[in-house]
């Protein structure tokens, strides 16, 4: 496997990923009439995402932690919650999100999970709300029985990374020494990772030409392909 980039080699380093989602489970109640009534469950969301924040001053540099609001409620003068369509047009008191937790290993990102695993659980505690937290996969347009929702670390196979570098440089390509390439920070993930841990495998990457200060996942990186903005 290959990959667009703004250097060439075959011994970079990946991060491990895990996706989870978070629901939170309150109760319904007007904001306005009678908000005591109420056990809101965006609360327990926001306070998710504020006990995360306060986790990243103790993380290590090579790991990493980001979320998104999938539903947050609907109207503002109503303790978040969305409507479930059944016969007796009962409502369910309702928030959602996405979270990701990356490291540089998946010895490191068990650890990480389970400290993003407390601090989503322990925002559902303080707000009275019910908390349930699925795997899901990382990658969009998935389910989660189709891909993993752990993706580890890439182990590069050093034959198979020795004949890439020997027959591109035939091409008149040139590569950084591999301990440097193995230096480098790793900041993306792929799920070439769990190949890699069943048979030997490569990801390579090559070099385009980008204007200066841009790198992957860029809009000038995405012009200078020519894809398409909606993929």
């Amino acid at each position: 496997m290959s990959h667009p980039s703004v250097y060439d080699g075959c011994y970079l380093p990946t991060i491990a990923v895990h996706g989870l989602e978070v629901e939170y489970y309150g109760k319904r109640a007007h904001a306005t009439i009678a908000p005591w009534d109420g056990v809101n469950a965006l609360d327990a969301l926001i306070q998710g995402f504020n006990n995360i924040n306060a986790l990243r001053q103790q993380l290590k540099p090579t790991m990493r932690l980001h979320g998104i609001i999938l539903d947050g409620g609907t109207v503002g003068n109503f303790i978040p919650c969305a409507l479930a369509c059944t016969k007796w047009l009962t409502c369910r008191e309702y928030t959602k999100g996405a979270f990701s937790a990356r490291a540089r290993t998946s010895a490191e990102l068990g650890e990480l999970k389970t400290n993003l695993v407390k601090c989503l659980e322990g925002a559902g505690i303080s707000t009275r709300c019910t908390c349930k937290i699925s795997e899901k996969s990382h990658y969009k347009g998935h389910s989660p029985s189709s891909l993993p929702s752990l993706i580890p670390d890439l182990k590069v196979n050093a034959p198979l990374g020795n004949r890439y570098e020997r027959y591109a440089s035939l091409l008149g390509v040139t590569f950084p020494p591999r301990r440097e390439q193995e230096d480098l920070e790793a900041s993306a993930s792929t799920d070439q990772g769990n190949v890699s841990y069943e048979i030997p495998a490569l990801q390579a990457v090559y070099k385009i030409d980008v204007p200066s200060g841009e790198a992957n996942h860029t809009a000038a990186f995405t012009n200078v392909l020519h894809i398409p903005s909606n993929c």
